[in-house]
C-alpha cells in the first residue's frame, strides 16, 4: 500500500493546528479558516471489514430446478438462440419463481402469436428479436 507524501510545511501546518484544537472538540480556526477534525482510533480503522457486494447464493436443489426451466426456455419457447451463456447468467441472477416462469410463458406464447403492429413477433425478421439475456434482464415480459 502506497504511503501518502507530505511536504514539510504540510506536516507544519497540520501540526499547528492540532496544537491549537482543545481536546474533544473537532473545529479548530487557523488563520480565520476552520477546520473540522475527526478523530478516529487506528485500531478502529483496522477493524472494520472490507465493504463488498455478496451474491445471492443458490442451493443445488433450486439450481437444477432453474436449469430445467431454462432448458425449456430457451430450448423451447425462445425463438431466438444466441447468446446462452449471457441468458444463462440473466437468468439465474433473475431467479424466477413458478408465477414468474407463469408471466414470462404467457407473454412469449402473445408475443409470438400476435403480429409487429401489436408488439408480437410474428411477422418481425429475427434480427430485431430481442436476445434472450436482454429479455431477461429488461423484464420485457411486464411490458404492455
Amino acid at each position: 500500500m502506497n504511503k501518502p507524501v507530505f511536504t514539510s510545511e504540510q506536516i507544519s501546518l497540520w501540526a499547528d493546528l492540532l496544537r491549537r484544537l482543545p481536546l474533544n472538540e473537532n473545529v479548530a480556526v487557523v488563520d480565520g479558516k476552520e477546520f473540522y477534525v475527526l478523530y478516529v482510533p487506528v485500531e478502529e480503522l483496522e477493524r472494520q471489514p472490507p465493504k463488498t457486494a455478496r451474491k445471492k447464493r443458490v442451493s443445488p436443489e433450486r439450481k437444477a430446478e432453474l436449469d430445467v426451466w431454462f432448458a425449456k426456455l430457451y430450448g423451447e419457447w425462445y425463438p431466438k438462440k444466441e447468446k446462452k451463456a449471457l441468458s444463462y447468467k440473466a437468468f439465474i441472477s433473475l431467479d424466477p419463481d413458478r408465477e414468474t416462469m407463469g408471466k414470462i410463458s404467457v407473454d412469449l406464447q402473445r408475443r409470438l402469436g400476435a403480429p409487429k403492429d401489436r408488439g408480437g413477433w410474428k411477422d418481425v425478421e429475427p434480427q430485431y428479436i430481442p436476445a434472450l439475456a436482454v429479455y431477461l434482464n429488461q423484464r420485457r415480459w411486464e411490458d404492455r
